[in-house]
């Protein structure tokens, strides 16, 4: 068996540009003519709703994606603090840009942060990975990665998308 690298992807203002809560309310208010309906923004499917809101790529994170697509020995996942609900609404926008994964992982609970790093212990050790990437734009979860992948034996990056630096083999 070859070795294997995973390359995981965080979704919103990584891959992909949502809309914040902020801006987004406005967008809904004026396509919709009624008032945001909720309290909260994030675990909203309305959030993602692609009829009312455009949601592009980011294209350097795109890029990146395009190029790990071709590397032989990787897989690629998606992991996404939107919760496990709103995994239909995640996949239409996956599909609408035609982007697809080895895997699609949204938060089955909890504090995001928690999830993901059990996924990527999980998804390391099922798939015996040798090399583990993961973008993502949260400052406060890159600087939790680098901390979780200092005692792990294994080729590890960090990617802020945001200010497009990598943090690597710590």
């Amino acid at each position: 068996m070859k070795n294997t690298k995973i390359v995981i992807f965080d979704l919103d203002s990584t891959l992909v540009h949502t809309p914040t809560e902020h801006d987004g309310k406005a967008v809904w208010e004026k396509a919709t003519g009624l008032a945001w309906p909720y309290t909260g923004w994030w675990s909203k499917s309305e959030s993602l709703n692609l009829d009312v809101f455009h949601i592009p790529l980011n294209m350097w994170v795109y890029n990146k994606y395009l190029q790990h697509k071709k590397e032989e020995n990787t897989k690629i996942f998606l992991a996404t603090g939107r919760l496990k609900k709103l995994e239909k609404h995640v996949r239409a926008i996956l599909d609408y840009h035609d982007v697809d994964f080895d895997g699609v992982h949204c938060n089955t609970g909890g504090e995001t942060y928690n999830f993901k790093s059990r996924l990527f212990e999980s998804l390391i050790k099922e798939h015996k990975a040798t090399e583990i990437i993961c973008y993502d734009d949260r400052h406060e979860h890159i600087k939790k990665f680098i901390y979780w992948a200092k005692p792990m034996n294994i080729k590890t990056t960090i990617v802020d998308v945001i200010n497009k630096k990598f943090y690597k083999n710590f």
